[in-house]
């Protein structure tokens, strides 16, 4: 992940560092959450997860980064694809 500086944020992080380290661990604990049952609560936390990133990590797909697991089957990855362009409609 390659950050911005983002001064005009109503986050309040010490240092870039600091959201990289936020945003990987969020990332891993939503792809363990994910990996045996969808919830509602995954979902909206990815899209504030993502809404973050967009802001400090602006060329990355954190949905690439949160499938990138080889422990997320084709199935689980669909049905979060699912869910999410329910919540994002």
């Amino acid at each position: 992940l390659q950050s911005k500086e983002n001064s005009n944020s109503g986050h309040q992080f010490s240092s870039s560092e600091n959201v990289e380290a936020s945003m990987i661990t969020a990332t891993v604990q939503l792809q363990k959450c994910i990996r045996y049952n969808i919830l509602q609560e995954d979902v909206t936390l990815f899209l504030g997860l993502q809404k973050l990133c967009k802001e400090y990590f602006p060329d990355t797909n954190l949905l690439e980064l949160l499938f990138d697991t080889p422990n997320l089957s084709a199935d689980v990855k669909k049905d979060f694809m699912r869910l999410l362009s329910i919540e994002t409609k």
